[in-house]
């Protein structure tokens, strides 16, 4: 597996992350290499802002109810 903190600026606010492989033939087996689930416990009213230097993919974001489609990107980006 490739280096979890790769492309994090400061590794040591990263969240704990899960990293799983669809299943053989499901539908998204072939355009999802992963699944990425982040899992963060903060204060109440604390905000983490993560720094990245991304890799040169897209990615499919889906958070809230809302699915977002970013990348790729030719610069630093943050995350709150």
């Amino acid at each position: 597996m490739t280096d979890p903190t790769r492309g994090a600026i400061y590794p040591s606010r990263l969240p704990t992350f899960t990293r799983l492989r669809p299943s053989p033939g499901a539908a998204a087996a072939e355009l999802v290499e992963w699944y990425w689930i982040p899992e963060w416990s903060l204060p109440e009213g604390e905000t983490s802002v993560q720094r990245l230097l991304t890799y040169p993919a897209a990615n499919l974001v889906v958070e809230g109810g809302v699915a977002v489609l970013a990348g790729p990107t030719t610069r630093v980006g943050e995350r709150a």
